[in-house]
């Protein structure tokens, strides 16, 4: 993880990509394929959580292609920020959200059910804890003309008082399936919601 190196990096003209309760993301004004995430409502819980989660898979030597990568704290003239990849798509144009591709019919159920498989084994196999999983903080990304791949940019966390499961494997997986099974279920309420409006027209 890179540290800071003490310049101040100002975000008064830069491009704004995100934006959540907490925290907004901006485009890096000097790094076209990096975001900065800067927490505007006055919690930090979000960004300190997601720095002592990436800490911990830093030490993996794990594999990133279905996380955003980390590149440490930087101070920006609204506060610290925390520097993540942009995920764009093998044509160099950003990827988008799960949400998006869903809403746009872009995704065959097939498809679907192969990319949602293969994250969910990655979250398994390297014990990635996260507190909040949703369409909308995973981007479809395409890989090449054929491959395309889920990359969670957001939600990283472990919210236990004694955070046990980022440490031991069996409770990790656990706690990874028991938020799976939340979040399988929304996607599916959302699935079956947006088809709905389709047929309707």
């Amino acid at each position: 993880m890179v540290s800071n190196t003490g310049v101040i990096i100002d975000l008064e003209k830069a491009t704004v990509i995100g934006r959540g309760e907490d925290r907004v993301c901006y485009l890096h004004p000097g790094d076209d394929d990096r975001c900065i995430k800067v927490t505007v409502s006055g919690d930090d819980r979000q960004s300190n959580d997601e720095k002592k989660i990436y800490r911990l898979l830093q030490k993996k030597s794990m594999p990133w292609q279905h996380l955003a990568k980390f590149f440490g704290v930087v101070t920006t003239n609204l506060g610290e920020g925390l520097v993540y990849e942009l995920i764009r798509n093998h044509d160099g144009k950003a990827a988008t959200t799960l949400a998006a591709q869903i809403k746009a019919g872009a995704i065959t159920a097939r498809l679907y059910e192969l990319l949602l498989r293969e994250l969910k084994q990655y979250l398994l196999d390297y014990g990635v804890i996260f507190r909040d999983l949703s369409t909308d903080n995973i981007m479809l990304r395409q890989v090449d003309e054929k491959k395309q791949q889920l990359v969670i940019i957001d939600g990283l966390g472990n919210n236990e008082w004694l955070p046990l499961s980022s440490y031991i494997k069996p409770l990790a997986r656990r706690k990874i399936l028991r938020k799976w099974q939340k979040f399988e279920s929304k996607l599916q309420f959302d699935l079956a919601t947006n088809q709905d409006k389709a047929m309707k027209g």
